[in-house]
């Protein structure tokens, strides 16, 4: 399925269209991202036909499963790993994993110095 079905692309980025909705089994929880979502798409990659990034997005912006849990930085980045597995994109997961991972955590070390 292409994520593209869910987007409609924007000036800055994406907004869904249609609701996605994702489970993890790693962690057993899921999220539901409803219409209207914006994502700048995969930010510093390749805008992949892939789920990872809507995902990765909705998870950063939200930090909380559909259930209230907390998701965290690690937890968000394992997620993307885990789709692009399962979409059998090797090469790419650990990339994505590291990228986003190390991103995340020094943009949390330095939120709001400026």
């Amino acid at each position: 399925m292409s994520i593209y079905k869910h987007l409609t692309k924007t000036k800055s980025g994406y907004v869904v269209t249609k609701a996605i909705y994702y489970y993890n089994k790693r962690y057993d929880q899921s999220i539901e991202i409803n219409e209207n979502f914006k994502s700048d798409g995969a930010t510093g990659y390749f805008d992949l036909d892939s789920l990872f990034w809507v995902i990765h997005d909705y998870l950063k912006v939200k930090r909380q499963w559909k259930s209230g849990a907390h998701c965290s930085n690690w937890q968000a980045s394992i997620v993307a790993f885990d789709i692009l597995v399962s979409e059998r994109r090797y090469i790419h997961a650990p990339i994505v994993f590291l990228g986003t991972l190390l991103w995340g955590y020094t943009k949390q070390l330095f939120k709001g110095l400026k």
